[in-house]
């Protein structure tokens, strides 16, 4: 998770209008960006954007002319837009930079990219931490002898510890990514290995928010794979 270009990060312009980057929200100017083209600002990068000139020269452009930085935003996930402080159209798009372009930026002496640089290596680290912690095996699972077992995933401690326990007793637990429902892709296949048909439910809403995030289609795929299973 052959592999696309790591991106350094999902990062953000320091002055914005505050937003949800599933659903951004619409400003005052929602109806005349609607209805305008975007135009292009060339040679612009997540770092040298604030201080580049930009300008409004699209499509219906009022040939406003100014800095990156005085311009309104909205977030996605790969990308930002950026919108004209006067008319309010759409003057184009900076993608968030890969891991090589903030090094890049790094080695050129950019604090911000210097200070990204060293979460990127921290995200290494816990993702090496969180890659050795993984079940793969049943024998790594603990055992009860219950004849009915009910599954629940929950959080535990700081370090969000992934706890899988079976009618309150601990089986598991594994350190896991933000907004991925992978261990329970992984886990779901070796609980019903382990305990056939004695497993009867599986709940993990007390792990919800930190698997799904504000992703609601990770939910619909974790209840539909546990309806794959025949479990409720």
């Amino acid at each position: 998770m052959g592999k696309p270009k790591t991106l350094a990060k999902k990062a953000k312009p320091k002055k914005r209008a505050a937003t949800n980057k599933a659903t951004p929200k619409k400003k005052a100017v929602a109806k005349k960006r609607a209805s305008k083209k975007v135009s292009s600002n060339s040679n612009l990068n997540y770092y040298n954007f604030e201080a580049s000139r930009v300008h409004c020269n699209g499509f219906g452009g009022c040939g406003w002319r100014g800095l990156g930085k005085e311009t309104e935003t909205e977030l996605f996930d790969e990308l930002f837009k950026f919108f004209c402080p006067k008319c309010g159209i759409g003057i184009g798009l900076v993608a968030y930079p890969f891991e090589s372009e903030t090094r890049d930026a790094a080695d050129q002496g950019n604090p911000e990219a210097i200070s990204e640089l060293a979460g990127i290596e921290r995200g290494k680290i816990q993702a090496e931490k969180i890659l050795r912690s993984q079940i793969s095996q049943i024998n790594e699972l603990n055992d009860i002898s219950d004849q009915d077992i009910d599954i629940e995933f929950w959080l535990d401690g700081p370090d969000d510890w992934l706890v899988i326990s079976g009618n309150g007793a601990e089986l598991g637990r594994e350190l896991c990514f933000f907004e991925s429902i992978e261990p329970i892709e992984r886990l779901l296949p070796l609980l019903k290995e382990k305990f056939g048909n004695r497993l009867k439910t599986i709940r993990w809403e007390r792990a919800e928010l930190y698997l799904c995030g504000d992703k609601s289609s990770l939910g619909r795929q974790i209840f539909n794979l546990i309806k794959s299973y025949g479990l409720n």
